[in-house]
């Protein structure tokens, strides 16, 4: 499962830094259980973060590909269309650009 949240800079910054804290503190004192740090703030500090200024995110399983121009792998002609698992398939950019977004591009 993955899941995209939108926090704060100050928020993330916080939580990051607290847990920094308490594995450091876990380490130093050689903890053996190390349970005590909450679940939900592990998975913010492990979590990645988007650049700023980045693009939409789309799913590329969702795009159409369609019959290498050189016909690369000698496809019959009824192959048309059907290249969706082909390396050499090739889609266009009104199929990119028409693609849903997962998650919206960065508009700051």
């Amino acid at each position: 499962m993955k899941i995209v949240i939108d926090i704060p800079e100050e928020q993330y910054e916080l939580i990051s830094n607290k847990i920094k804290s308490l594995r450091n503190e876990a380490t130093h004192n050689n903890y053996p259980n190390k349970e005590f740090i909450p679940s939900g703030w592990v998975a913010i500090a492990d979590g990645k973060v988007l650049p700023e200024g980045h693009g939409d995110l789309i799913d590329r399983s969702k795009l159409v590909f369609y019959r290498c121009k050189e016909n690369i792998m000698d496809c019959p002609p009824n192959y048309d269309f059907t290249c969706q698992n082909c390396e050499y398939g090739w889609t266009c950019r009104l199929n990119i650009d028409e693609a849903p977004a997962v998650i919206e591009g960065d508009k700051e």
